[in-house]
Parts: structure tokens; sequence; C-alpha cells
């Protein structure tokens, strides 16, 4: 079984529906990574990062228009009842100023926004979510510990795909067939 396989079986395994990750490919105008929408009621911004580091992945970084339309379109029940409020991978560090000093769990460049109106709205609220408020796909900032989504509550994860194992196998191989060369 892939790592992967074994990632999303452990999430399964703790209560949380789950969705087949779906790659964002480069022919597609995207960077290769996977995304998965895992629907977790009631899920804090806080174990939604701990539970997407246990699968292998991150909560999802949008740097991109098109990158956030193609995230926004896997989360379930968003066209029907736009309220998706699933957990993004930003946050800002507590004690920063009202509105400032955000950032990506990555450290990638905080360069793309996509605020709800009125988003973010004060000091307090430190993680990024997709707005519940049927605000399309754009953002809102809420509390990290805040579980008061309910039913419609998830978290997007985000997946950088490895070098294929057989590539590996095959360099490891190579490396040891010309150790044992320069030994004869």
């Amino acid at each position: 079984m892939t790592r992967l396989g074994l990632c999303l079986g452990a999430v399964l395994c703790a209560g949380a529906a789950t969705a087949a990750p779906v790659q964002w490919t480069v022919a597609s105008g995207g960077n290769d990574h996977w995304y998965e929408a895992v629907s977790a009621n009631s899920i804090d911004w806080t174990s939604a990062r701990a539970a997407a580091q246990a699968s292998g992945g991150y909560l999802a970084t949008i740097t991109s228009a098109a990158e956030n339309a193609f995230i926004a379109a896997l989360v379930p029940d968003y066209a029907t009842t736009g309220e998706s409020p699933y957990w993004l991978g930003g946050f800002q560090p507590v004690g920063s100023a009202a509105n400032v000093g955000w950032q990506w769990v990555t450290g990638e460049a905080w360069s793309y926004t996509n605020w709800a109106p009125g988003e973010p709205n004060n000091s307090t609220e430190h993680a990024l979510a997709f707005a519940y408020f049927g605000g399309g796909d754009t953002w809102n900032n809420a509390p990290t510990g805040y579980t008061g989504y309910g039913a419609f509550a998830g978290y997007v994860v985000e997946y950088v795909p490895e070098p294929a194992s057989l590539i590996l196998v095959g360099l490891g191989l190579a490396g040891l067939g010309w150790s044992r060369r320069s030994r004869a």
C-alpha cells in the first residue's frame, strides 16, 4: 500500500469522511500537487493542521486565483449550500497587529489573497478557512480553536508528490552496481 493510501486509511479510521485526493496537473495549469477535502464535523484549525500533517501532507496553501478555484471546487456542498468553512493553511501569529502578518504553514510567500468582503476582520481570529457565509470561494478568518462550523466543517490537505519509488529503487541498484564495480 502506498504512503498516501496508508494516510487516507488513518484519516478514515479517525472518523473523518474523505474524498479521493485529486491532482492539479501541470497540463491543466496546476502544480502537480494532490488535494483532498476532508469532512470533519466541528474540527478546529489546530486539530485540522495536526490531522493533515499526520496524513503526510499539510493544510492547503493557495498562491493563485486558479489554485483557489481548483481547491474550492473540491469542497463538498459548496455549490449547493454556499457554506463550507473548510480550514486552509493560512494563519496569523498570535500577537500580530490586526489583519497583518498572515502566512502559510509551508513558509511560502503570502502574495495572493481572496478575502470575503470585510475580512479579515479582527486580531483575535488567527486561522484561515473558506468563508462560511455564502462567500463563494472567498476566505474568512476565525479563531484557531473554533469548532462552531458544525456539520459543514472540514479541511483541505495538500500533498506534494514524491519521486516514484521505482526510480529510487533503480537509482539505488545502479549505485550498488557501480560501487561493486569500483571495488573490483
